[in-house]
């Protein structure tokens, strides 16, 4: 449990807490449209603590715009280099045509 979450004397208090468990923050955060591949590759190089490859809304709702910008995210996973210590992907939400498709090819750009 997070030590935010906690209630009672120790509440808020982030000395209750193993160091294993603590996230470090997280300053900056660079929003990249996962269809224009010129972005994603520029994305390698960015100092932010995350860079996170969007694929709902900064990407047109066509589906043949969906489906490149999960073939360049999924490819720029798979060859990874990033500078930013952490690297996330945004997917289109639950309701869409296109969430199954972008959560498969997430969990496939291993």
């Amino acid at each position: 449990m997070l030590a935010t979450g906690r209630r009672g004397s120790n509440a808020g208090s982030m000395s209750a807490m193993p160091d294993d468990l603590l996230t470090p923050p997280r300053r900056s955060t660079a929003l990249v449209p996962g269809h224009v591949a010129r972005m994603v590759e520029k994305a390698r190089g960015f100092p932010a603590d995350i860079v996170v490859l969007d694929l709902e809304d900064s990407v047109p709702y066509a589906d043949v715009e969906k489906r490149a910008a999960r073939q360049a995210v999924t490819a720029a996973l798979a060859a990874g280099g990033f500078a930013a210590r952490e690297v996330s992907v945004r997917v289109n939400g639950p309701r869409t045509p296109w969430f199954a498709d972008d959560v498969a090819a997430v969990l496939g750009a291993d």
